[in-house]
């Protein structure tokens, strides 16, 4: 039995790591703000109540012939 604080465990679990991707296109004149995660966390949370904080977390920047990707 779990509580709410535990993590589950089982004993054969089956997916080791899912990795989800997701892009976003600021509109024209809007400059990103760290604060922006903040804000869709606030318009999904009904609907997505319970969030697990990530150990880590990565930036990735691709250049190209035109700069930053």
């Amino acid at each position: 039995m779990t509580t709410k604080l535990d993590h589950p465990s089982y004993p054969f679990p089956t997916v080791v790591e899912a990795l989800c991707e997701i892009h976003f296109q600021l509109s024209q004149g809007q400059t990103w703000k760290p604060s922006l995660p903040g804000a869709l966390f606030k318009r999904i949370q009904n609907e997505f109540p319970e969030m697990e904080p990530a150990l880590e977390l990565g930036v990735q920047l691709e250049l190209g012939p035109h700069g930053v990707a």
